[in-house]
């Protein structure tokens, strides 16, 4: 499942924050804020690294990796991506 271009119309799980780890919780990136943790998943295991759960000013849920968080520039939900690109969602 790509998470990055299905709708999220429900909040995903969110999980505790270890102590070790910066929290994101309130940053915000264009249209969305992150809300909490979603999955930490072991760099030597997988490149997708750190998932965030963020909320779009739509009200609709959006999943984001670390890093995709803090580079510069315009991100929002699936549903907002399409509608600024005259498409439905997953298209």
């Amino acid at each position: 499942m790509d998470h990055t271009r299905t709708p999220l119309l429900t909040r995903p799980p969110i999980r505790p924050i270890p102590a070790d780890m910066p929290s994101l919780i309130g940053l915000k990136r264009d249209q969305l804020t992150v809300i909490g943790l979603y999955a930490v998943i072991d760099p030597k295991k997988s490149k997708h690294g750190t998932w965030w759960v963020c909320r779009c000013t739509c009200g609709a849920y959006a999943l984001r990796r670390t890093q995709k968080l803090k580079k510069p520039g315009h991100d929002a939900c699936v549903r907002c991506h399409a509608a600024a690109a005259g498409q439905s969602p997953g298209t």
